[in-house]
């Protein structure tokens, strides 16, 4: 609960008696706030694969000890010295089919107040979102819909009453936007994309509608990932509010609340690494550049991500190198002949989420861009299914196709395929065996 220094010198029953008529007043000057929340919540795609659910867990601190005014220069409230807030955030995204996506999150924080004369802390659940996401195009273009609704889950009246920060603004925000990804590399070792959104946030309380937009240069390797780009909130302007007051009972003098018609642009960066095809580490920070009737402020944050359960096969067009082993007529029909000119490569490493796999075998042994190989999951003995003459092993052998895939990348002892089909819903492991069907 907040503690107003200059009361500290005031007996306990005079600071309970002025207590109540006090909040009463603040209730009466500053009916409503534009929170902390509003501003650090990203408009991002929540799009996951089919069959699979995606956990992001994530903390981040964001502190503030400036305004921008309504003419974009910084000013330093009276009194004021800092404001910061510790969120931790949980993610849940579950892809029900190849387009449609089910998400929500569960956050919750704890902000401080450092002033003057007014200091205090307060900690508790803040605005909870629910949303869909439906992918309209999923070619080498992908376009997203989104449709995003934040419930808060606090009391502001009772903060009020206890002269305690604002969690939150206490507004429900609606917000309908889409999303743009765009390959910038042709290169699938080392992809390269663009991605952009933009919404339009419809908000209670005569908030101030507003456009809540992204844009952003990612890079997603094999073992590292990272971003650089712009994020930020756009106000329409329909606060029907003359000006941004001084000050406000949830920060202090900050704009992090009791903004009027708030716009803010921020620079975000990110940098990750896999620790598997399905688990990743994040560390991110954003800092903001230019608003107006908002705070000028720093994010940082850690993220972990993990997917879970099985990828299923998804349509392709109709491409000899995407089509099921029926459609493609020589793979994996019964007994399936390989060519035993190509040496039979192992699984070195792969990346179920970005579908590539590094192989132990190169140029130097007959391999080339655009060739076609098959992924076997392995069995202990058994006959590995298909070469000329019905040869078998007695050693750990393939036990069927699970997947197909094409050569993107060679290099003299290794080469990278890109995987086109899933035959099986079966993560590919190290030690699983790539073969060339004959055609």
């Amino acid at each position: 609960m907040a503690i107003f220094k200059g009361m500290q010198r005031l007996s306990p029953n005079q600071r309970q008696n002025l207590k109540l008529p006090f909040a009463f007043l603040l209730l009466l000057a500053i009916p409503r706030t534009s929170g902390a929340e509003f501003y650090r919540r990203e408009w991002q795609s929540r799009h996951q694969p089919e069959r699979i659910l995606g956990l992001e867990a994530q903390f981040t601190n964001y502190s503030t000890n400036q305004n921008y005014d309504a003419y974009g220069s910084t000013s330093l409230p009276p009194g004021f010295r800092n404001y910061s807030r510790q969120s931790a955030d949980l993610h849940v995204g579950a892809g029900l089919s190849q387009k449609f996506t089910l998400y929500g999150t569960v956050s919750w924080a704890r902000v401080q107040v450092d002033h003057e004369l007014l200091a205090g802390s307060s900690f508790g659940f803040t605005d909870q979102t629910v949303g869909a996401n439906y992918r309209l195009i999923d070619k080498k273009i992908s376009l997203d819909l989104q449709l995003e609704v934040a419930i808060p889950a606090y009391n502001n009246s009772l903060s009020t009453l206890n002269l305690s920060p604002y969690v939150g603004d206490g507004s429900t925000d609606i917000t309908a936007g889409g999303f743009l990804r765009l390959p910038l590399s042709s290169e699938a070792r080392y992809p390269v994309e663009l991605r952009s959104g933009a919404g339009f946030t419809s908000r209670t309380n005569n908030f101030s509608s507003a456009i809540p937009w992204t844009m952003d240069v990612r890079f997603n390797g094999d073992r590292f990932l990272g971003s650089a780009g712009l994020m930020g909130v756009y106000s329409l302007q329909t606060d029907p509010g003359i000006g941004s007051p001084a000050a406000s009972l949830g920060t202090a003098g900050s704009y992090v609340t009791n903004a009027v018609n708030p716009s803010l642009a921020s620079i975000r960066g990110q940098v990750g690494y896999h620790v598997s095809g399905r688990a990743r580490l994040t560390f991110m920070g954003a800092k903001s550049i230019s608003g107006q009737n908002a705070p000028q402020g720093f994010l940082f944050g850690l993220g972990f991500q993990l997917q879970l359960g099985k990828k299923t096969a998804s349509k392709h067009p109709e491409n000899p190198v995407k089509m099921t082993p029926m459609e493609y007529g020589h793979s994996n029909q019964g007994l399936v002949y390989y060519h035993s000119s190509v040496p039979e490569a192992r699984v070195l490493r792969a990346n179920d989420r970005l579908n590539l796999v590094k192989i132990n075998k190169g140029s130097n042994d007959g391999l080339a861009v655009g060739q076609i190989f098959d992924i076997f999951s392995l069995k202990q003995g058994g006959t590995a299914g298909g070469e000329p003459g019905g040869q078998s092993s007695s050693r750990s052998s393939p036990e069927e196709a699970i997947a197909r895939g094409r050569v993107s990348s060679v290099k003299p002892e290794e080469a990278v395929l890109t995987i086109t089909e899933y035959f099986r819903e079966v993560w590919i492991e190290e030690g699983f065996v790539a073969r060339q069907p004959v055609q």
